[in-house]
């Protein structure tokens, strides 16, 4: 396996080799087509520049032989083969999520026919999504130096470095969970203070939230949070302030499915283990849920569990949709409170369903944020 004997998931992922094992034959068939395209995929990227097929080839057949030993930790040598990729700059993750969705296309028609089918994608997608996380705390460890820790402030180099004078920077706000892209201009760096010039519509929005964040493949796997101190607008655009800078954990292409947040939150109930317990839902994708309590209801790791959610219909009145998933982790809130983050497996139609329901959410969003710019710029501007 991609993943550690002290990884927390790894007793969990050992007995997929039972449930997994009429996919063995699959998987040494498909290793030729896997591998080539794994050497495509890594040519598309910067870091890969002037490596050669003859060297990546080696490499991408132990990652393979790793990546389908359901029995074993990761290899030692492996470990090393993936550092030596995340130490030139290859997002690994990245590239691996794209290749096993291309071969998890082509097990799809393999096993059409098979009655398991849906049950092998949701150990599978159980395990990549695992071997994702593994890889991201593997590249953690290892950032360059000239990134800080989370958390820390930016030195006044690292501004200097960062935000020079007529630097287009890329930049995104989480509006709801709703992620908004867009491309400031600096205008001025004064070292402890710099202004940024960003399209109207997403400087109101920067200055609702308080911040922007600065993403850049360099930074990886940081991004730097802006402390928006104020805004002004002339035209067209807004004119950000910024005082305040720090290094915070990149998450912004983390999430390939669409997460609404709810003012209000949803009350629905959690079943496993035989018991029932009632949850506010914090927010919602198509194949994930967080879930949040007042109470530590001790549930472990890797638990199917059932979470019976209310969609509310334009009738006022609520429908009730069974899904079943898996417990990824667990994490605590700002004010201390229990939120249990549920990997989903709905079926196709209640998949449609779901997509429809955070689409409608979407849009109420988008709504509100054109009322959020209404009511701004209605006012003086600061």
């Amino acid at each position: 396996m991609i993943l550690p004997k002290d990884n927390q998931d790894f007793e969990a992922m050992q007995q997929l080799y039972k449930e997994l094992a009429p996919l063995v034959d699959f998987f040494a068939e498909d290793k030729e087509r896997f591998v080539l395209h794994f050497v495509q995929e890594l040519k598309r990227e910067k870091g890969a520049k002037g490596m050669r097929a003859k060297e990546l080839l080696p490499i991408l057949l132990k990652i393979h032989r790793a990546l389908f030993d359901f029995k074993r930790p990761i290899p030692n040598k492996v470990e090393e083969e993936l550092l030596y990729l995340i130490k030139k700059e290859i997002h690994i993750g990245q590239v691996l999520r794209r290749v096993l969705a291309s071969m998890q296309v082509r097990l799809i028609k393999a096993y059409r026919e098979d009655p398991l089918l849906m049950q092998y994608l949701a150990y599978l997608n159980n395990y990549f999504q695992n071997t994702f996380e593994y890889l991201e705390e593997l590249a953690e460890s290892y950032h360059t130096c000239h990134i800080g820790g989370c958390g820390e402030r930016l030195s006044y180099k690292a501004v200097e470095r960062w935000f020079q004078k007529d630097t287009i920077v890329q930049l995104f706000n989480m509006y709801k969970g709703i992620t908004i892209r867009y491309k400031g201009v600096v205008v001025e760096n004064e070292g402890t203070m710099i202004r940024l010039k960003v399209p109207l519509k997403k400087g109101v929005v920067a200055e609702w939230e308080g911040y922007t964040i600065m993403y850049d493949s360099a930074l990886e796997p940081k991004s730097i949070q802006l402390s928006v101190h104020s805004v002004t607008y002339e035209g067209e655009w807004a004119y950000l302030e910024i005082t305040a800078f720090k290094w915070i954990e990149s998450f912004i292409d983390r999430r390939k499915q669409l997460r609404v947040k709810f003012d209000e939150p949803l009350r629905a109930r959690i079943v496993t283990l035989g018991r029932q317990f009632d949850v506010d839902v914090m927010d919602l994708s198509t194949h994930g849920i967080c879930l949040q309590t007042d109470v530590h209801y001790g549930l472990p790791m890797s638990e199917p569990v059932e979470v019976m959610l209310p969609i509310p219909q334009k009738s006022g009145h609520q429908r009730k949709l069974l899904l079943r998933g898996t417990l990824k982790y667990i994490s605590t809130s700002s004010d201390g409170r229990r939120r249990y983050h549920i990997f989903l497996y709905p079926t196709l139609r209640k998949e449609q369903i779901l997509s429809a329901f955070i689409g409608q959410r979407q849009l109420a969003l988008l709504h509100e944020i054109q009322a959020l710019v209404k009511e701004r710029l209605s006012k003086p501007s600061s």
